[in-house]
């Protein structure tokens, strides 16, 4: 699958995003994504949401387009890995402090053979190897 907003960027174009962090009602992110945004930016390091909220945005952002772009809590390869297998886009690791620490999340959110991390065959991911 073409990444929108990733074609965006290499072209030198601007992305337009908006932040759910409050409200994880899947109505609004299908809304933002009808206004033309192109990433849904979701925090879960400063808020006290779970995977599933993961799930249900990614959804909406897949309804109309958009990407999910999650904020994760970082707790090593399960934050990465959950996160992506319920459906986000793409991670950012908060409080990365080296170039080791950030070839270690880079190989725990690729699949083989550049990275580490596993597939179960179901769920959001299936696209993004298929």
């Amino acid at each position: 699958m073409k990444s929108r907003l990733r074609s965006k960027l290499q072209a030198g174009g601007f992305v337009k995003v908006v932040g759910i962090n409050r409200v994880t009602e899947p109505w609004l992110t299908e809304l933002v994504g009808e206004l033309g945004f192109d990433v849904v930016w979701f925090d879960m390091e400063h808020r006290p949401h779970g995977f599933e909220a993961i799930d249900r945005l990614s959804l909406a952002c897949r309804a109309t387009g958009i990407e999910l772009m999650v904020r994760i809590c970082k707790n090593g390869y399960a934050s990465a890995m959950r996160t992506l297998e319920f459906g986000a886009n793409g991670i950012m690791i908060p409080h990365c402090c080296s170039p080791e620490e950030a070839r270690q999340w880079a190989d725990w959110s690729r699949f083989p053979p550049q990275g580490k991390r596993g597939f179960d065959h179901a769920g959001a991911a299936i696209r993004k190897v298929c």
